[in-house]
């Protein structure tokens, strides 16, 4: 009986500390953003444009290109929205990066919805750095390795903050 109930006393610390564990990163994660926004949007001198979405996604523009501008949906039908062809990297607000820096291409419609957001005014050729709030990347729920993440998984309230270089777009 009392194997029975050390266990359980074991067993809640855990499940109590797990839910502080979110909490505590949820409110580091929103005092980051909150910080960034108030302190650091134009701290880097190579930044030429900053603007923050109603969503709360912040674009940091270093070069705006001339090309095509992704759609998040082309055809309404078959539900399909532009390729995008990009060399990025992601981390969370702690610095651990989630995404390496390569090139790959994406369906923008398969993006979080601040980076699609974002990437949907976004022309080919610029090389922007976007900051996802929670709210507009995966939330409480968090990641599983995702197609962006790969096998990373990324924690329930996390800030994405991705560097992004827009090399092509297909289905504009």
């Amino acid at each position: 009986m009392k194997r029975i109930a050390f266990s359980l006393l074991i067993i809640s610390m855990l499940v109590s500390c797990g839910d502080h564990h979110f909490k505590t990163w949820h409110s580091y994660n929103d005092t980051w953003y909150e910080n960034y926004k108030r302190d650091s949007l134009y701290a880097d001198t190579e930044v030429k444009r900053v603007e923050i979405l109603p969503s709360g996604v912040i674009i940091q523009a270093y070069h705006d290109g001339p090309g095509a501008i992704p759609k998040p949906t082309v055809d309404p039908v078959r539900k399909t929205s532009s390729s995008v062809y990009v060399s990025m990297d992601g981390h969370l607000a702690d610095g651990t990066l989630f995404l390496l820096r390569g090139t790959a291409s994406y369906e923008l419609s398969d993006l979080v919805p601040g980076l699609r957001e974002a990437m949907s005014l976004m022309r080919q050729g610029s090389h922007w750095k976007i900051i996802v709030p929670a709210s507009g990347a995966y939330g409480k729920e968090g990641s599983k390795g995702t197609s962006l993440s790969s096998n990373f998984t990324v924690p329930p309230y996390s800030v994405l903050i991705f560097d992004i270089d827009l090399i092509d777009v297909q289905n504009y």
